[in-house]
This record gives C-alpha cells, sequence and structure tokens, in this order.
C-alpha cells in the first residue's frame, strides 16, 4: 500500500483540490497553446504536401480523407489556439468550461491519431502516430486519473472495436491489441504518476508559501500588543493614502500616547507598565476593525491609527470613546500630573489628500497635535 500512495493515491480536501485544480488548469493551458500552435504548423504542412503531386507520398484512395483529417485538426487547433489567447474570449471561459474543454480536446486527439493509425494500417502502412500521441499527451499535461482513465480507455475501447472494421485479422489483429493495450496502459500510469508529482510539488510549494507568511506576520508584528510594527507603516500609510485620494475622503492620523507611562513604569514595574499598553492596544484594535483601518506600535507607548474614511464626526467619537474606555478602566497612576488614574492624550490629523502630497506629513501633524494636547493638559491642571 506504501508504493500505491507514493505514485497514485493524491488525498486532498475540497480548498486544497480546488486550488491544485487551478494551478493544473494554467498548467494545461499554457502547455496546450504551445501544442497548438506545433499542429497547426505540422498540419497545414502535411495539408500543402498532399496537394504536391510530385512528392513520393502515395496516399491512394485515401487521400480526401487524409486531407478532411488534417482540416479538421487544423481548424480545431486553431479554433482553441484563438479562443485562449484573444483576451475577451478568455474571460469569458469559466473554470469549469475550460476544464471540460481540455478533456474533450484530449479525448478527440487520441481519436484522432487512432484514426490516421487504423487508416494506415488498411494500407498496409505501418505508423506508430497512435502510440507516440498517447505517449506525448500522457508526459505533456497533468490530468486527473480519473479523467485521464476516460480519455484513454474510451479511445482504447473504439479502437479496438474499429479493427476488425479495418479488415485487420488473425496475428496482426492480436499483435496489434497487445502493443496498443500496453502502450495506453503505460500511457495512463505515467499520467497518473506525473499528476501524483505535480501534486506534492503544489503541496510543497504551498507549505513553502504558508511559512513565508507566517514569518512576515511574525516579522510585521509586535509581540506585545499584537498590533503591527513600524516596519509596514510606510506602505499601509501610502495604501490608505491612495485609498482617500481616489474616493475624496478625508486621510485620518491618530497618535495615542499614554501620559507619565515613564513614571506609571518607575513607580508600578515595567510588567503592569506592558499591561497597561495590552488593554490601550486591545481598545485600538477594537476600532480599527469597525472603521476598516491600521493600527501599529510606532514606540514605546505611542501607538499610531490611520484611517481612509473617517469622517469628522466619527474622528471625535473615536477619541472620546479610547478617553472614555480608559476612564472606565481605572488604573491608578501616582506618577501622573493630570490624574489620578492612567490616561491617554491623541494627537490627530485629518484632511482630503491631494496626489504627489507627502503621506508623512500626517504623522508629523498628527505628532505636532499630540505634543500641543500634552502641553494644554498640563497648563490647565496647573
Amino acid at each position: 500500500m506504501k508504493w500505491l500512495n507514493e505514485y497514485f493515491i493524491c488525498l486532498m480536501d475540497k480548498d486544497e483540490k480546488k486550488a491544485f485544480d487551478l494551478e493544473v488548469l494554467k498548467l494545461n493551458i499554457h502547455r496546450t497553446r504551445i501544442l497548438s500552435a506545433l499542429i497547426i504548423l505540422l498540419e497545414g504542412l502535411f495539408l500543402l504536401i498532399s496537394f504536391v503531386p510530385v512528392l513520393p507520398i502515395n496516399y491512394g484512395d485515401y487521400l480526401l480523407i487524409y486531407r478532411s483529417f488534417y482540416i479538421f485538426l487544423l481548424v480545431y487547433a486553431g479554433i482553441y489556439l484563438f479562443c485562449i489567447t484573444h483576451t475577451k474570449i478568455r474571460k469569458k471561459l469559466t473554470y469549469s468550461f475550460m476544464e471540460n474543454w481540455l478533456v474533450i480536446s484530449g479525448f478527440l486527439l487520441l481519436m484522432w491519431s487512432m484514426g490516421i493509425t487504423l487508416i494506415d494500417q488498411m494500407r498496409d502502412v505501418h505508423n506508430f502516430t497512435y502510440f507516440f500521441m498517447l505517449m506525448a499527451f500522457a508526459s505533456a499535461t497533468v490530468i486527473s486519473p480519473n479523467k485521464s482513465f476516460f480519455i484513454y480507455f474510451g479511445n482504447h475501447a473504439l479502437y479496438l472495436i474499429l479493427h476488425p472494421v479495418v479488415g485487420l485479422s488473425g496475428d496482426q489483429l492480436v499483435s496489434n491489441i497487445f502493443n496498443a493495450s500496453t502502450v495506453v496502459i503505460t500511457s495512463w500510469i505515467i499520467s497518473v504518476i506525473f499528476y501524483k508529482y505535480h501534486h506534492r510539488d503544489f503541496v510543497k510549494q504551498q507549505k513553502i508559501i504558508e511559512q513565508q507568511k507566517a514569518l512576515e506576520r511574525l516579522s510585521s508584528r509586535d509581540p506585545l500588543t499584537n498590533l503591527y510594527n513600524r516596519r509596514n507603516l510606510d506602505h499601509k500609510l501610502l495604501e490608505h493614502y491612495q485609498k482617500a485620494v481616489e474616493a475624496k475622503t478625508p486621510l485620518t492620523v491618530l497618535m495615542v500616547d499614554i501620559d507619565y507611562y515613564k513614571g506609571y513604569n518607575d513607580s508600578y514595574g515595567h510588567v503592569k507598565g506592558d499591561k497597561i499598553i495590552q488593554i490601550v492596544a486591545q481598545y485600538i484594535k477594537t476600532i480599527v476593525r469597525e472603521h476598516g483601518g491600521y493600527a501599529c506600535r510606532y514606540g514605546g507607548d505611542e501607538i499610531c491609527m490611520i484611517f481612509s474614511q473617517l469622517s469628522e464626526d466619527q474622528l471625535e467619537e473615536v477619541r472620546e470613546r479610547l478617553h472614555e474606555a480608559l476612564r472606565s478602566e481605572a488604573i491608578e497612576n501616582k506618577a501622573s500630573r493630570v490624574s489620578e488614574y492612567v490616561t491617554i492624550s491623541i494627537g490627530a490629523y485629518a484632511k482630503v489628500p491631494k496626489k504627489h502630497m507627502d503621506p508623512m506629513e500626517f504623522i508629523a501633524k498628527a505628532d505636532e497635535d499630540l505634543y500641543d494636547e500634552k502641553e494644554s493638559r498640563i497648563q490647565i491642571k496647573v
């Protein structure tokens, strides 16, 4: 059973299968685009040759049949190539339609090569087009085992049925059936193994991507608050700036700072100091989720909040909610000169941005407003 699992069995959950099937479809479309162009070139050449009487190729009474085969494949490959390369048409083709079309195309391609081979055998000409196409198709495409089974063995059933019709009998018939069956079974096994290998590579790649995303999350998060750190602040600020420019809405930046945090740390210890930052961060996270904003730990006890769709009334509401949240906690702070409890100061700057403005100006203006608020609160207290 171990070797069956190694080479044949692909166990996938629904989401993984959908993602893998989409990846396989993209790969098959890319490969069949090349294959279609090659078929058009070769079939066009063969069709042209069939009209040149001086060449030593004797089609006999089957000339029109050969030409019809060449024209059919030439037209079919041309239609397929046009549909998958034309931008507007390709966008209209659904995932399920393309998947089914690829299976039908594979079936028709093998049936076409089988027809050419049978006609050659009727003319007592040795031709291995069918066998070659079986191996080539197995190597060039990635198709699920059940669909590839339909393609290979469906065609092979027709091949077996048509053998007596084309006049083969005796040892030649037995030999052809045995050889064809061997090639079909081998081709299907190759197809299944390739599918398994691609799935295994896909799973490995997905694990690598997940690990990279996890590392990115860890590297961009502040471990104490689980807010973002300053590593991606520039990127997020620019992102919200562009949203605000496009929507013509205010870009709002708030700087939140815990009043007399250093004194609190000295008086109550760093463990309790960390707890204060976590409490403030939790309230900020709730507000950011509600308004589709962004927050990062700017440094020490300072947290930056960015919004691209915050109205003036909502800005005042956010400010008041944060102040009220800390008041409700009622955490004692003997080191404070403005209150007997832990409080915060909030600086804000909001403006509808214009193109070519420096987004960092919003951070600087909010920081200035934060400094002014701290100074005014101290003066009022005094």
